[in-house]
């Protein structure tokens, strides 16, 4: 079994920048999922479709 660690943190309006530095130190494969990926319909409110809503960095196995 390959160790993993999820880490959630908040950077409010930089969350992709800094996923990507860590992707240039680190590699391995990474995922932004941004608001306009997603259906946002029937929402209460609007969401900044650039936004990010999930990013994750897989390395290795």
């Amino acid at each position: 079994m390959t160790p993993s660690l999820a880490t959630y943190i908040a950077l409010p309006g930089t969350t992709a920048e800094a996923m990507e530095h860590w992707h240039d130190v680190f590699g391995g494969d990474l995922h932004i999922l941004r608001y306009g990926d997603i259906d946002l319909q029937g929402m209460p409110f609007e969401l900044d479709p650039q936004a990010v809503d999930h990013p994750s960095r897989r390395h290795g196995g």
